[in-house]
C-alpha cells in the first residue's frame, strides 16, 4: 500500500477515500506516520474485515481427511509427509480428540486444527494447527489461538499446550504475543479460570513447567498495565483483588448484535467467526474511561423501543482510547471490519470523536437484566446508564458471576 504525506487538510478531506479506494493510496497528515509504520508492521496480520459477511464456513473433520489436509504440509520447512501423516493419524485414532476445519468461499481449505484433553495434566493438547500462508490464514491463526482457550475452559483444562512441530515463525510470534509461552515439547498457554490473585498464583500444579512464571507475574502485576496483561495471558482469569477500573458502558442494540455476534434470540453457533478478537466502538469523545480497563458491556433499547436489550451482554479489556477526526478513525481501524464511514459521522462532537479499543471479548452465557443489575452489590454506586461510569469491582465480579454462573 502507498502513502501520500501532506498537510493540507482540505486535500485530505476532499480526496482520501478516493485515493484509498481508487488507488490503494493512504493520504495521511506527518503526524499520523509513525502510527501508519506500526500498522504496517502489525495491522496485515489480523484483518477480521476479510472475513466478515462472506461465506467461510468452519466445520470438524473426521476419518478420511488425510488427503485434504496435506495442502498444510510445511513443504517449505522441508517436513516429510510420512512425519505429517503420522500426526494425522494419531489425531484419527483417538477417540477423545477432535479435528476442526475452515473452507474459505471457494470451499478451499484455509485453516486446520486438532485437540485432545489430557486429564492428568489438566492440558489441552494441539497436535495439529496450520493456516494458509495469506493475511485471511493469519487472522484466522490468532482467532483459532482464542478458540483453543474456549475450548480448554470448556473442557475443564488449565492450559492449551501447541506441540505441532511446524509453526512458522510468523505464527509462533503471533501465538507468543497472546500469551503463548515456550515449554518443552512446544508452546504453552495457562487458561485460569480465576477470580484472585491467590487462586491464580496456586491453579497450576505443582511441577507444571508454567506454575512458576504465573506465580511471579502475579506478584509483579503492580501496575495497571501489567495488571491487564495478565489478565489476557491468563485469560479468562480475572484479578478482581487488583485495582484495575472497572466500567459499565452502554451500547446501542444494534452495534451490541454485530459486536458480539448476537442473533434476535440467542448465541450464534460458531465463535470462532462470530466473534473477533479485537474490536473497536465509536462513540463521543466526552467523558472517555481510563486506559486499561475491564468493561461491561450494556446493551441498552433503543428510544422506538424496536429493539428491547435493557442487559449487560459482554465483558472485556479495554486496551485503548483513541481521539481523533472521525474520517481519521475509519482509515486507522477499517481493518477491524464492522463499522462504514458514515456509521461514525454521529460520533463526533467538534469534530472528534473516540474509538474504545477492546480485545478479548466474552459473551455472557446468561444476560444480566437491568432489573437484576439494580440488585447486585455495589449497584447502588452506577452513575449513569448514558455513559461509561465507572464501578467498583465488587460490581464487576457480581455481575461476571451472575452472567457466567448463575452466582450473586
Amino acid at each position: 500500500m502507498g502513502i501520500f504525506i501532506t498537510r493540507d487538510d482540505r486535500l485530505i478531506d476532499r480526496y482520501a477515500d478516493h485515493a484509498y479506494n481508487l488507488f490503494g493510496i493512504r493520504v495521511i497528515r506527518p503526524s499520523e506516520l509513525t502510527l501508519h509504520l506500526d500498522e504496517l508492521a502489525n495491522g496485515p496480520r489480523y484483518q477480521p474485515v476479510e472475513l466478515r459477511g462472506t461465506n467461510y464456513q468452519v466445520g470438524e473433520y473426521g476419518a478420511g481427511a488425510e488427503r485434504d489436509l496435506d495442502v498444510f504440509l510445511a513443504n517449505r520447512a522441508g517436513e516429510r509427509k510420512s512425519a505429517y501423516h503420522r500426526i494425522l493419524r494419531g489425531i484419527a485414532g483417538d477417540p477423545a480428540a477432535r479435528g476442526s476445519w475452515v473452507r474459505d468461499p471457494d470451499d478451499q481449505l484455509v485453516a486446520a486444527w486438532a485437540w485432545r484433553p489430557r486429564p492428568a495434566s489438566k492440558t489441552l493438547e494441539v497436535p495439529l494447527l496450520r493456516t494458509a500462508d495469506s493475511s485471511v490464514g493469519a487472522t484466522l491463526g490468532r482467532l483459532i489461538a482464542f478458540q483453543l482457550r474456549r475450548d480448554a475452559r470448556r473442557e475443564g483444562m488449565r492450559s492449551v499446550l501447541v506441540t505441532d512441530p511446524e509453526i512458522p515463525p510468523a505464527f509462533h510470534h503471533d501465538l507468543a504475543t497472546d500469551g503463548y509461552l515456550t515449554v518443552p515439547g512446544g508452546l504453552e498457554a495457562p487458561v485460569l479460570d480465576v477470580r484472585d490473585s491467590a487462586a491464580a498464583s496456586s491453579a497450576l500444579p505443582e511441577g507444571h513447567p508454567l506454575r512458576r512464571v504465573v506465580r511471579d507475574a502475579v506478584a509483579n502485576a503492580l501496575s495497571h498495565d501489567r495488571i491487564a496483561m495478565l489478565e489476557r495471558t491468563l485469560w479468562p482469569a480475572k484479578l478482581l483483588d487488583t485495582d484495575l477500573p472497572c466500567y459499565l458502558v452502554p451500547i446501542q442494540p444494534r452495534w451490541a448484535r454485530t459486536l458480539f455476534a448476537l442473533n434476535e434470540t440467542l448465541w450464534v453457533d460458531s465463535d470462532l467467526l462470530g466473534l473477533s478478537r479485537e474490536h473497536v466502538y465509536y462513540r463521543s469523545p466526552r467523558a472517555n474511561p481510563q486506559v486499561p480497563a475491564r468493561i461491561a458491556w450494556y446493551a441498552s433499547s433503543n428510544s422506538q423501543g424496536r429493539d428491547q436489550i435493557s442487559s449487560i451482554v459482554a465483558v472485556s479489556l479495554l486496551v485503548e482510547v483513541d481521539t481523533a477526526h472521525p474520517d481519521v478513525l475509519f482509515r486507522r481501524y477499517r481493518r477491524l471490519g464492522v463499522y462504514e464511514r458514515k456509521d461514525l459521522k454521529g460520533s463526533g462532537k467538534a469534530g472528534l470523536a473516540s474509538a474504545l479499543r477492546f480485545v478479548d471479548t466474552e459473551r455472557l452465557p446468561r444476560q444480566v437484566l437491568l432489573e437484576r443489575l439494580r440488585e447486585l452489590p455495589g449497584a447502588d454506586q452506577i452513575a449513569t446508564l448514558r455513559g461509561p461510569g465507572l464501578i467498583p469491582s465488587e460490581l464487576f465480579a457480581a455481575i461476571y458471576a451472575h452472567g457466567t454462573r448463575g452466582g450473586a
